[in-house]
């Protein structure tokens, strides 16, 4: 953005210390600063309008402002990739110690174990195609950064 104003890197509230912002905090700021126009930044409502539903305006609104404890859901993680239109892996990130949870190994339904071998490897196809489309999005690759639509 050209003649772009600078990002504030400290945050100060009326009666409040300066203090240093997080890396999610300035992760938000800058991609509000950066998908805003000359008359300023885009605002956590048009933000959430992003997120198709992910994450609430009220969320981005606090951590824009600091005032986030910074755990947020899968969903909302999702949202916030969505709305800031960046990939996944950074706003992960910037959540400083973020794990994504795993589920462990993935036992098929009984009910498939009737499934002919042709049968086994085009649903393994399928999982294959979901999984890579999530990394993908998570990575960034060809998506503009938006996690993948299960």
């Amino acid at each position: 953005m050209d003649g772009a104003r600078p990002i504030v890197c400290t945050s100060t509230a009326p009666g409040r210390n300066e203090r240093q912002v997080s890396p999610l905090q300035s992760l938000v700021l800058q991609r509000l600063h950066e998908l805003g126009d000359p008359s300023g930044p885009l605002s956590a409502r048009r933000a959430s309008e992003r997120s198709r539903g992910r994450i609430s305006y009220e969320q981005i609104r606090r951590i824009a402002r600091g005032l986030h404890n910074g755990r947020l859901t899968e969903r909302s993680i999702e949202g916030l990739a969505l709305a800031l239109d960046v990939p996944l892996s950074r706003v992960e990130q910037a959540l400083d110690g973020y794990e994504r949870p795993t589920l462990g190994e993935w036992v098929m339904p009984e009910r498939l174990w009737r499934l002919d071998e042709v049968q086994r490897r085009a649903v393994e196809a399928i999982a294959v195609q979901i999984f890579e489309a999530q990394e993908r999005a998570k990575h960034g690759a060809g998506t503009r950064g938006r996690p993948a639509a299960l």
